[in-house]
């Protein structure tokens, strides 16, 4: 069955001068304008394109790409405000519509919001709405802990950002477990951590300690081979370690750890080294005659 704001993959019936018309099932046959038709295409093949309304509240389909489908979420900019609403620029000609009584804030022309796509009842129009958690479900029960996801950082709290996870429900990011800048339409890969008595998921950037690889050794054992040394130690900033290597002060501390132990670094004032192959020849051989 064709779905409103959705893309469907579609079986060309006709060709005419200004595109082609495909099997729209209920919709009944519904115009692919000649510009968004590849030109490989035949009668009788499936095309995928997104169907949506024109200016005239007609069903055409088009296969540009929008930033989101019905029942989803994106970062939009606000195009233009009319009496009644604001636009925002969904990646489709005829931008998407986001009423007054759906703006969780006025929005503003030139500014970025996250907005939830959605059918009205009463129009049957796509819509766009600002007010993120009216729509998105708080229930966990379709997730599980460790899990990898997707996510959209939608909002900044004192806690740290609140992310919409799969555009299924909302998960936290703790402002003490982010070590790189995020910002607010970042689309994000991450775990579910923890899901809360209350249903409520709480995420990490980090996969350690969930099936994940925590030995870092090796990379930065290759780092400081091309490098021969770095000017991080076990009181840097967790976020220096994370700019520059992408694992958490733990992992890296761990890593340390095993090549400090395993004779192939130096620990000296606010950097590491590592030991060359020359060096620790000279000291075997030291010990050797001990």
């Amino acid at each position: 069955m064709a779905e409103l704001g959705k893309y469907n993959f579609l079986k060309i019936n006709r060709f005419t001068d200004f595109g082609a018309y495909v099997d729209g099932e209920e919709f009944g046959e519904i115009l692919v304008p000649i510009k968004y038709v590849p030109e490989d295409y035949e009668e009788g093949d499936e095309i995928d394109v997104f169907v949506h309304l024109d200016g005239e509240e007609r069903f055409v389909a088009t296969t540009e790409e929008v930033l989101a489908e019905v029942g989803e979420c994106a970062y939009m900019e606000a195009v233009a405000i009319s009496d009644h609403g604001a636009f925002v620029d969904w990646g489709l000609v005829k931008n998407l519509f986001v009423p007054f009584r759906e703006q969780k804030t006025e929005l503003r022309e030139g500014r970025f919001y996250v907005v939830y796509v959605y059918i009205d009842e009463l129009s049957n129009r796509i819509t766009g709405s600002t007010k993120i958690e009216d729509y998105i479900e708080h229930d966990s029960s379709s997730f599980r802990e460790k899990e990898k996801v997707k996510a959209l950082v939608y909002r900044r709290t004192p806690s740290g950002y609140l992310c919409i996870i799969e555009n299924k429900c909302l998960g936290m990011l703790y402002e003490n477990e982010v070590y790189s800048d995020l910002r607010i339409g970042d689309k994000i890969s991450a775990f579910i951590k923890k899901i809360r008595d209350d249903k409520k998921i709480d995420l990490t950037l980090q996969e350690e300690g969930y099936g994940g690889v925590t030995d870092f050794s090796d990379e930065l054992l290759d780092y400081l081979e091309e490098h021969k040394s770095v000017g991080l130690h076990d009181k840097s900033d967790p976020k220096d370690i994370y700019r520059e290597f992408g694992v958490s002060k733990k992992v890296f501390k761990k890593a340390v750890g095993k090549l400090y132990k395993e004779k192939k670094i130096i620990l000296g004032d606010g950097e590491i080294s590592i030991i060359d192959s020359e060096e620790s020849s000279n000291r075997d051989e030291y010990a050797d005659e001990s």
